[in-house]
């Protein structure tokens, strides 16, 4: 399973969780239903997975790469910005936080998950403890 579809089904699956906490809870968290995350198809979430990579590999601490679902023809329209920063090199691992800010329908979400890698293997997501 790919780093940001396993961080897709961590970020859904909360939502999840949080909404069968009961009707108040339910009544307060009703945004989350029309998070720009919530709007994204699997063909949106392959085409972030590869942007995702690609501004890993490419970009500098600070750089931002554009992205929107336009290739996938799904609407709404998502746009995301990924911007990599906090870059550290630990003995064989290279590790980088990706500031990912989704927007859709005037809802925006920020995300700042890590990745690791060692050598020129795939990122791989870092769970927070």
């Amino acid at each position: 399973m790919s780093v940001p579809s396993r961080l897709y089904k961590v970020v859904i699956g909360s939502f999840l969780v949080l909404g069968t906490m009961g009707a108040h809870a339910a009544i307060n968290l009703g945004f989350l239903s029309d998070t720009p995350i919530s709007l994204m198809r699997q063909a949106d979430i392959a085409s972030i997975q590869s942007a995702v990579n690609q501004a890993l590999d490419t970009k500098q601490d600070g750089e931002t790469l554009n992205w929107t679902n336009d290739a996938t023809r799904n609407r709404p329209q998502v746009h995301a910005t990924i911007t990599p920063s906090h870059t550290v090199k630990e003995e064989t691992r290279t590790c980088r936080v990706a500031a990912i800010d989704l927007s859709a329908r005037g809802q925006t979400m920020h995300l700042t998950p890590r990745f690791c890698r060692s050598g020129s293997d795939n990122w791989e997501f870092q769970r927070r403890h």
